[in-house]
């Protein structure tokens, strides 16, 4: 590289010179073509880092199935019997075409509903013995869960009943229970027991007599206490000898064994779906509270205690806290069918 550049400066200098002075003639040398040889160093084959491009990350998106819409609530009711007498017991069945909740009154008083399934729901109806006869309003409503709601009503034949009349006489001692300061707080602590509506039926067939004695007075009987005191008589009374076995009627849990002033040694039976039996004038008490009884098992003893005239089993049956003729439960007419 230095050598070219002093070939290329004197012929510089030579055309500089003749631009002053005529040229002597010389002799040209040879012109010498001044090659060069550039020996270049290879560049490095650079370095080339393959970059992988990924396509852009997808959030999967849930493809939510939409919830069926429900079929709409569909409702159908079923009395049995149509016309109930003083006393007796009626049921309501209600049948939804998917699960709700019932509500209902009977002359406006609440009646209380059962179910096994949540679509099939019962209603026991109580008729009082004193209830006049006509026509009680009857109305039910069912919810179902969404919120849709069907409205019933209708009215209930209440037809008349004969009754026997009955006065009964007690000796001093014993009419003094007849005085309100017993009967009151008694009569209120039996109506909140009576009003127990539990969600399990434990019964699945027809009940059975608690004693087999004779039948001395009839439910319904309207009774003339002590020449003053007028009222019916809530159950039946079924002759027997002091220290004969009573048995439960049907399956259930005791919710009352205990002395009452006017029932005497009392034990209470909770059948379920407001369903309960009571055994009163008791010699002796066999069951406690809580305790589970089976149909046919024995309960306690006849007695003569609380407000009697001598010895005997006082049985009465409670629905929805109504008092009604108990030997309309001895039959299958209203039991409904088994789960």
């Amino acid at each position: 590289m230095p050598r070219v550049w002093l070939v290329v400066c004197a012929l510089a200098c030579v055309a500089a010179l003749g631009a002053c002075a005529a040229p002597t003639p010389t002799a040209v040398p040879p012109t010498v073509t001044a090659t060069t040889t550039r020996t270049l160093t290879p560049s490095a084959t650079p370095s080339v880092t393959a970059t992988r491009t990924l396509p852009p990350t997808v959030t999967p998106t849930a493809t939510l199935t939409p919830s069926p819409t429900p079929p709409p609530l569909s409702v159908s009711v079923a009395l049995s019997p149509g016309a109930l007498g003083q006393g007796e017991t009626g049921l309501v069945t209600l049948t939804a075409s998917r699960a709700c909740t019932l509500t209902g009154t009977l002359d406006g008083r609440t009646i209380g509903f059962g179910t096994e399934d949540g679509r099939t729901h019962y209603a026991f109806i109580g008729v009082h013995a004193l209830a006049p006869p006509g026509q009680q309003a009857l109305t039910l409503v069912a919810r179902s869960l969404d919120g849709a709601e069907m409205r019933f009503a209708t009215t209930l034949s209440i037809e008349a009943r004969p009754f026997e009349d009955e006065e009964i006489t007690f000796t001093p001692q014993i009419e003094t229970l007849l005085d309100p300061k017993y009967t009151q707080p008694e009569l209120e602590r039996m109506q909140a027991i009576y009003a127990t509506l539990s969600a399990y039926r434990h019964w699945t067939e027809s009940f059975v007599r608690p004693l087999g004695g004779v039948t001395t007075s009839h439910f319904g009987s309207r009774r003339l206490y002590a020449g003053r005191l007028n009222s019916y008589h809530s159950g039946l009374d079924i002759d027997g000898e002091e220290g004969d076995p009573v048995v439960a009627a049907a399956p259930g849990i005791v919710v009352l064994a205990d002395s009452l002033h006017v029932r005497g040694n009392t034990v209470v039976v909770d059948h379920g779906w407001g369903v309960l039996t009571g055994y009163s004038h008791l010699h002796t008490i066999d069951v406690a509270e809580g305790d589970v009884v089976d149909a046919g098992q024995t309960v306690g003893t006849v007695g003569a205690t609380g407000l009697v005239t001598g010895s005997h089993l006082h049985w009465e049956l409670r629905v929805g806290g109504i008092a009604v003729d108990p030997r309309g439960w001895l039959t299958d007419a209203v039991v409904p069918a088994s789960p």
